[in-house]
């Protein structure tokens, strides 16, 4: 027997010997993972995933350690492991304890969908109608996983809690059956236990392996989610975490962080560990408050305990093992010394003998296997060799398609943030963009109009795809395009019955196609369409479609900002045109007297002509030649009036073009000279003769003058008629024309500087208070400013700066 056991130890340390030897380079990292359904059945799900991170991570090989909750907290303390796959419960005590950190949540698929949360459900058998409720467990029996189970027991616990029943107070029996969790479904069938709780997805994958019958069981308080169609009883809780400890290099978490989240959802990793991968760590402040309800994990409260206490309560124990263990010791020394002394020549002998007889064996077997080992590991490290090739190739593929797809992104990034480029122009940029990435043969960006597709933009491959009424036809994919539709891909036309059904490109050599509609403001405005002859080259990682996404969603996002700018110039525009009729109907009086005068000219010129005509005299001719003239000049001069009025009353779109910015300033100040005369007010023009063009609406910018110019008047209606001034200044600084007004009106004082562009603010008692704002609105709208100052010793400042034509052409 002794031999025998020699013999097997000698084999596995050769084993290991050679092991080790294969993988002297790579570094082994252990990830413990809670068994829930048992050691063999942990190992089948998570091995998988171990061996993705090996290929994924070079350098380190990765292994599973299944553990229970209790061998879980001992193997974190003593840091064997590095890593940990385990219920939310399980990881916020060892986070609270040990120092965890999570870097991923699991996507558990069920019933062809994904979800990143869980919960638990609490049932008993359909027949037994004494349960119909969590009130109703009171003196009755119940069976969980384990105390510390956050799916098998802690959330029921919490449940039970608030349905006013303390599990180990209020029950007959409360029960703990460990893993696996059919366990506790088998009790409640045969009637061992009246209820039980497990996991919320085991009830139904017990059903599919064909284990039970779900209609054989009851649920209590039965919960309903509308992204959780899954039996359960207790409130939604995140998904297992994957987590590195304390110990663990932040590094390699990083690179196991973006593993996990790369693991493609159809991978052997992720079907057999029954997930779609991994998302980002979420987070779990539910499973906190529930252990702060439960006092529970990190939040229990625990008595303060002394020595003196323990001493006092547990006295009897104490000395019964204090004197057990003298005794032992006592008898362990003396067999201890009698056996060393009776044994030790005849083991050492034996040791001596054995061990000359095992090398002799192990000599002889290595000499007759040594050329057939030789033969075995090279053939082992062709096919490692091998292997390591395709994987670099692979790695190298995955690298190229990051460079590209993070290019294409740059690309995207640059052509939407140009300030140079008109929108047609970037949607072109995208379209071409796109082509380039997935490889297709044209791009086009479609509307949809009355169930019409038009097409707004295209860019392709002449002349195999033309913008023909045959294109139109076909260019939005079903004509059934909704807020909420899916990108339609069909990457080969030949073999795809939707695409032959309700589409007819077969005319135009499309094979292949993706499609995804445009949004605005909520609504389906268009799509954005994709092809080719190649029944491959349309987009296959998710990056790809997301990349899609992200232009279907700036295109709509930029025609929602350029319709809602379109609307608020419209809307400045009504109230500037408003504002004008209110400063017209102010100035209305004055230019009647002002139109007066040209009307009163004529009327006298056109008498004299007449008395000169009745006098039929030869001699009157040249005097009523120069009376028509003067009176023809008073009539274009009531004329420019006229004109004037209706260029400021008139509702029209904003105009920019460039005008001189000292004629518009003396174009105001003729119109409001009755006013000015009739208020007794000097003007004074401060104007530089050499200043630049400016790129402006002429009327708005008159209105901002008028404006200013009638406030300016109105300040100094207290003020001595000797002094009314009002300097109107026009300068050229850096790029900019300014204007200033100065008067030696009442100021502003510091409490008002901040109000007087406010909407309705005004001094004075008549008014709406619109003028100020809406001016800022008009010379803002032209990328420049106004602002307001007090001037020294009185009166106020009123200035506005505008961008040269030079500089507004330059942007």
């Amino acid at each position: 027997m002794f031999r025998c056991i020699l013999g097997c130890l000698s084999l596995v340390i050769c084993s290991l010997a050679l092991q080790s030897s294969a993988n002297s380079n790579n570094q082994l990292i252990k990830i413990a993972v809670l068994a829930h359904r048992g050691h063999d059945e942990a190992l089948k799900r998570w091995s998988l995933t171990a061996d993705y991170l090996s290929k994924s991570i070079p350098g380190y090989d990765f292994i599973i350690k299944p553990k229970s909750l209790s061998s879980m907290n001992l193997a974190v303390k003593d840091q064997l492991v590095d890593f940990i796959l385990t219920n939310p419960g399980n990881y916020v005590d060892i986070e609270a304890n040990f120092g965890a950190t999570r870097i991923a949540t699991l996507k558990v698929k069920q019933r062809e969908r994904s979800y990143t949360s869980f919960s638990a459900v609490i049932f008993t058998r359909n027949d037994n109608y004494q349960l119909n409720s969590l009130k109703d467990l009171r003196g009755k029996s119940f069976m969980a996983v384990n105390p510390d189970a956050f799916g098998g027991f802690q959330m029921a616990w919490l449940e039970l809690k608030h349905a006013g029943i303390d599990p180990f107070e209020d029950l007959d029996s409360l029960q703990f059956a460990g893993f696996p969790q059919d366990n506790i479904v088998y009790a409640v069938e045969s009637g061992k236990v009246d209820a039980g709780t497990v996991r919320s997805d085991t009830l139904e994958r017990m059903a599919s392996e064909g284990a039970i019958t779900i209609k054989d069981y009851k649920i209590l308080n039965p919960q309903h989610s509308d992204n959780f169609p899954l039996l359960h009883s207790t409130r939604l809780y995140p998904e297992w975490p994957f987590a590195k400890l304390k110990q663990t290099d932040d590094q390699l978490a990083q690179k196991i962080a973006v593993a996990l989240l790369t693991m493609p959802a159809d991978s052997d990793a992720a079907v057999v560990s029954r997930s779609e991968g991994w998302t980002i760590p979420l987070d779990y402040t539910p499973v906190h408050e529930a252990f702060k309800q439960l006092k529970i994990g990190p939040y229990e409260q625990i008595d303060n305990v002394t020595f003196e206490k323990v001493i006092e309560q547990y006295s009897s124990y104490i000395l019964f093992v204090l004197f057990t263990l003298i005794t032992l010791n006592l008898v362990i020394v003396y067999i201890s010394r009698t056996n060393h002394n009776l044994n030790l020549t005849q083991t050492n002998l034996r040791t001596e003998i054995e061990s000359r007889r095992k090398a002799q064996a192990e000599l002889a077997k290595h000499r007759d296997t040594l050329e057939q080992s030789v033969i075995e590991r090279t053939r082992e490290l062709a096919d490692l060799n091998k292997e390591l090739q395709e994987d670099i190739f692979a790695r190298k593929a995955a690298e190229a398609s990051l460079k590209k797809s993070s290019h294409t992104l740059q690309t995207m990034h640059e052509i939407t943030s140009s300030r140079h480029m008109s929108f047609e122009g970037k949607v072109d940029a995208l379209l071409r963009t796109g082509c380039n990435c997935f490889g297709t043969d044209y791009g086009a960006f479609i509307k949809l109009n009355n169930n019409h597709a038009q097409v707004l933009r295209f860019v392709g491959t002449e002349p195999v795809f033309k913008r023909d009424s045959q294109f139109e036809k076909n260019a939005l994919f079903a004509n059934s395009l909704s807020v909420d539709s899916e990108p339609l891909i069909i990457r080969n036309a030949s073999e795809d019955a939707f695409f032959k059904q309700h589409f007819q490109y077969s005319e135009l050599g499309i094979n292949s196609y993706v499609g995804i509609p445009v949004i605005v403001s909520g609504s389906l405005f268009g799509s954005l369409e994709y092809g080719s002859l190649n029944t491959s080259a349309i987009p296959h990682s998710l990056i790809e479609i997301d990349m899609l996404q992200l232009i279907s969603q700036w295109i709509g996002g930029e025609i929602q900002r350029q319709k809602a700018h379109e609307n608020a110039q419209k809307h400045q525009a009504d109230l500037a045109h408003v504002a004008r009729l209110g400063t017209m109907g102010e100035m209305a009086s004055g230019l009647a007297h002002e139109l007066n005068q040209p009307l009163t000219a004529i009327v006298n010129y056109t008498r004299g002509c007449v008395r000169r005509l009745s006098a039929k005299s030869v001699e009157n001719l040249p005097a009523i030649v120069e009376a028509m003239e003067h009176s023809c000049s008073e009539a274009e001069r009531a004329a420019e009036i006229i004109r004037r009025m209706r260029e400021l009353v008139n509702k029209e779109l904003p105009r920019q073009e460039s005008n001189d910015i000292n004629n518009i300033i003396e174009v105001v100040i003729n119109l409001l000279k009755p006013k000015i005369k009739e208020n007794h007010v000097a003007v004074i023009r401060d104007m530089a003769k050499k200043i630049p063009g400016v790129y402006v609406d002429r009327i708005q910018i008159e209105q901002v003058l008028i404006n200013l110019l009638n406030n300016a008047i109105d300040s100094m209606q207290s003020t001595p008629l000797l002094k009314r001034e009002i300097i109107i200044q026009s300068r050229y600084d850096n790029q900019a024309v300014q204007v200033k007004v100065f008067d030696r009106g009442s100021g502003l004082p510091n409490n008002m500087r901040s109000d007087v562009f406010e909407p309705f603010f005004s001094t004075k008692n008549e008014g709406m208070g619109m003028g100020l704002s809406i001016s800022r609105s008009i010379i803002e709208a032209h990328k420049g400013s106004l602002n307001a100052e007090q001037r020294e010793p009185e009166g106020s400042i009123f200035s506005f700066t505008l961008p040269s034509k030079h500089e507004g052409n330059d942007e």
